[in-house]
């Protein structure tokens, strides 16, 4: 991925008039230990691009951000666009929806699916709520982002169930009613 395929917002100067496109990216380099380890992330990755190049970069109701990696010895370096908005939390409302209403959303979505692959990293700070942030240039319309994209596992002889998912989500602390 260039920093050119990465989505265009058009800033607006003091006057509200609009001066600059920015495109962001970020990279990510991740270090295996085994080649095995790396190989089977990478071929997630794939599987992963495959499915959301085909429905506009979503997972469900999630925008899931562009990316393309390369392989270097044991090292994986991932290169993302980067997310406009706000890390998820659990203080008020997040745009125009409620925590209680973000974490439905992901139930319903990445959790309680019957696809084999699936996302199984289910921490607060995976999830950006764009809120009020403008669009990109071209960008469909998303509330909240998935960033994590290693977490997304499937089809072997120690992926995650279902049920895994079902009772990481409903046992994780981040994600319990108060």
């Amino acid at each position: 991925m260039k920093i050119t395929d990465a989505t265009t917002h058009r800033k607006p100067n003091v006057r509200g008039h609009a001066y600059a496109n920015h495109q962001m990216m970020i990279s990510k380099l991740c270090t295996y230990d085994l080649k095995r380890t790396l190989i089977r992330n990478v071929e997630n990755l794939n599987m992963l691009k495959k499915k959301v190049e085909t429905n506009n970069y979503f997972y469900g109701r999630f925008r899931i951000p562009k990316f393309s990696y390369e392989i270097k010895g044991l090292q994986l370096h991932i290169n993302m666009e980067f997310m406009f908005g706000k890390q998820l939390n659990r203080s008020g409302m997040m745009g125009r929806k409620t925590f209680s209403a973000f974490r439905d959303m992901v139930y319903e979505d990445m959790v309680n699916i019957d696809d084999p692959m699936a996302f199984i990293d289910f921490n607060l700070d995976n999830f950006i709520v764009r809120g009020g942030k403008p669009l990109g240039e071209g960008d469909q319309p998303w509330e909240i982002a998935y960033v994590d994209l290693e977490a997304y596992t499937g089809p072997c002889a120690d992926a995650p169930t279902k049920a895994f998912r079902v009772n990481k989500f409903i046992n994780n602390e981040q994600w319990m009613e108060k």
